[in-house]
Order: C-alpha cells, then structure tokens, then sequence
C-alpha cells in the first residue's frame, strides 16, 4: 500500500495536503512567504489612506447607497458588508445571485443581515433561463474542478 507523506509548513502548520501548496527549501509554505511580501512591500498606511480617499469620492449625501458588496451571504462578503456599513459609515446595497444550491447557513446569515438594517438585493432569475446557466455551468466542469480542488 502507497502512503502519502504529509509534511507541515515550519511556520503555519499547513499540511501539504492541502492544493497548491508549496514549501520552499526552509519548509516554508507559499503562502507564508506571500504574506511576508505583503508586509514587506506594500505601504499600508498609504493604501488606507487611498481607501479613505475613495469612499469619501462615493459616500452618498442623500442616503441612498454609495456602494454595491457582491454578497453570497458567507463570512468575507459578510465581514465587508459589516465594516463598510459599521466601520466605515457607508450604505451598502448587498447583491446576491440566487444560489445553484441555498445553504441553510447561507440563508440564515442573509437574512441576519437584513434584519440588522441591511438593504439587499437578491436575483433569481426565470427558470428556463436558471436551467440554461446552470447546465453550462455544470457541462463546463466547473463542479469537477472545484471538487478536485477539495481533495
């Protein structure tokens, strides 16, 4: 029997199950090493001054929403849509394609959202046209690449 030998990154733990990981020669993950040059090469106090300089250019002066957040109703586009609105004093209108397959979890942490003051928005189109996105999207390998991903 073939075993698989699963090694860790020396400063994350990352195992190198998990896709596209790479160590370098100090068993140093890729990921680690991009965030290093995060750190290192970006000027952070700049970009938030960059960002600052931006909603302010877009914060509406009526009330009315002065940025739109792609929002599948899971953590990141949550956690934006809570910085934008609590942190950062904007109105975002949250927009949602109707899922291919709704979540429970997805469902729920929409409709959090939405009680606690959130404009959304949420797109479902006709079923004729549903179907047709859905089988290219299917027929495309999109379901087996992310499934491939997973392992």
């Amino acid at each position: 029997m073939n075993s698989i030998r699963v090694t860790y990154c020396s400063n994350c733990l990352t195992p190198s199950s998990r896709p596209r990981i790479e160590f370098d020669d100090n068993g140093i993950c890729n990921a680690c090493r991009h965030a290093e040059k995060k750190f290192d090469e970006i000027d952070w106090k700049l970009r938030s001054e960059e960002f600052l300089e931006i909603l302010e250019a877009h914060r509406s002066k009526n009330g009315s929403w002065d940025c739109v957040v792609p929002w599948s109703g899971g953590k990141d586009s949550s956690a934006i849509a809570y910085k934008l609105k609590y942190e950062f004093g904007m109105n975002p209108l949250l927009v949602t394609y109707s899922p291919l397959l709704p979540t429970e979890v997805g469902i729920h942490n929409r409709n959090a959202l939405i009680d606690s003051g959130f404009d959304a928005y949420l797109y479902t189109p006709n079923k004729k046209l549903s179907d047709i996105y859905h089988g290219v999207f299917l027929l495309s390998g999109v379901i087996q690449r992310l499934a491939g991903m997973l392992v």
